[in-house]
Order: C-alpha cells, then sequence, then structure tokens
C-alpha cells in the first residue's frame, strides 16, 4: 500500500472516531449537518468511487434518468449514509436499560407461546420514534 492510500485510511478512521466522539457531545441537527457537510466533501473528494457508482446507476436504469438525476441521487445516498452511521454511532452508546425502557414489545406473551410450541415465529418490526 503506498503512503498516499495509507494517509486516506488514516484520515478516514480518524474522522470517524471524531465523528463518533461528537456524536456524544453535539445535539443531532449538528452532526446531520455535519454529515452533511462530510457526504458533499466526499463527493467531490472520491471521484473514482462516485464515478463508479454513477456509471452502476446508469447501466441499471439505462437512460430513465439525466445526468443530473443521478447526481442528485448520489448526493442523496452519501447524506443518508451518514445519517445512517450517526445512528449507529448514538446507538452504540446507549446503554441496555435505556434501550430497554425505551422499547415498547406488544404481543411478547403470543411470540414466548409460540417458541414454547416450537413454533416457527416471524418477528416484525415498526421503529418510531
Amino acid at each position: 500500500m503506498n503512503f498516499k492510500t495509507k494517509l486516506k485510511y488514516i484520515l478516514i478512521y480518524t474522522l470517524l472516531k471524531l465523528i463518533r466522539t461528537f456524536t456524544f457531545i453535539l445535539p443531532e441537527i449538528v452532526l446531520f449537518k455535519i454529515c452533511g457537510a462530510i457526504s458533499i466533501l466526499y463527493y467531490y473528494l472520491s471521484k473514482k468511487n462516485i464515478n463508479m457508482a454513477k456509471a452502476n446507476i446508469k447501466r441499471v436504469f439505462k437512460d430513465k434518468y439525466s445526468s443530473a438525476d443521478v447526481d442528485k441521487l448520489v448526493k442523496k445516498v452519501l447524506n443518508n449514509f451518514g445519517i445512517y452511521l450517526i445512528e449507529i454511532f448514538k446507538n452504540l452508546s446507549v446503554s441496555n436499560k435505556k434501550f430497554i425502557d425505551d422499547v415498547e414489545v406488544i404481543g411478547l406473551e403470543l411470540v414466548s407461546a409460540a417458541l414454547k410450541k416450537n413454533n416457527n415465529v416471524t418477528i416484525n418490526l415498526k421503529l418510531t420514534s
């Protein structure tokens, strides 16, 4: 691995550690704005990956979308990835007690009864805030 690639990975790692640290300190709205800025920065700095994503989208959807629409889609995907990253980091920092206190389980007795009968159980989750 050459120096430039190593430096790139070190910067990405450092940036992720900083974001994780900020998830404990900053309000979510500020974190989302920071991730939006980082995703735009990534869009302009990582041309190779972005061009590959655009080519894949164009290959899948043929001529259904214009280049401008594909650009918008890639930017939205990058922004959503940043938001998901913040959510993951925030959830990693939540204690088990808080998680259990914040979760409402409806129909647990039905699941428990089905498990006792050795029936297959399918669980659907509705995540709301």
